[in-house]
């Protein structure tokens, strides 16, 4: 990501160190201006044998979830699987205040157990193994 000061003191710091971050925002007014666009969330994959996630919020999975054995997702306020994907042996989901989204995601289980009380997008829960939109 760069960051671009203003016309008058042109020039672009590569927002790859802190120091740099830091020199850009304690600069002189008129501020920096920075490239919001640029940032994207780092995506990266989980693979486990067995994983339980405990959570008091939603969950968000943005990149591949891969549990060969058992994964257990408790997420009371939402799931959202939208454009990513998860594996496993058993999952069991849980979001009992909460929404489960699946727009153009994917879930495959050999064993698949939900309790989903809120809105549901993408396909209902199956009863096959796979789960795609």
């Amino acid at each position: 990501m760069n960051i671009t000061l203003a016309p008058h003191a042109q020039r672009d710091l590569a927002m790859s160190a802190p120091q740099a971050a830091a020199a850009a925002l304690h600069s002189s007014p008129p501020f920096p201006r920075i490239d919001w666009a640029a940032l994207a969330p780092v995506t990266g994959s989980v693979k486990a044998d067995t994983l339980t996630l405990d959570l008091t919020g939603s969950f968000k999975n943005i990149g591949p979830l891969l549990v060969s054995n058992a994964l257990t997702i408790n997420a009371p306020k939402g799931i959202d699987n939208s454009g990513a994907r998860i594996d496993a042996g058993i999952l069991n989901i849980n979001s009992h205040d909460g929404f489960l989204h699946n727009t153009n995601g994917q879930i495959n289980a050999q064993s698949l157990q939900g309790n989903i009380a809120g809105q549901q997008t993408g396909q209902p829960l199956p009863r096959r193994a796979t789960w795609a939109t």
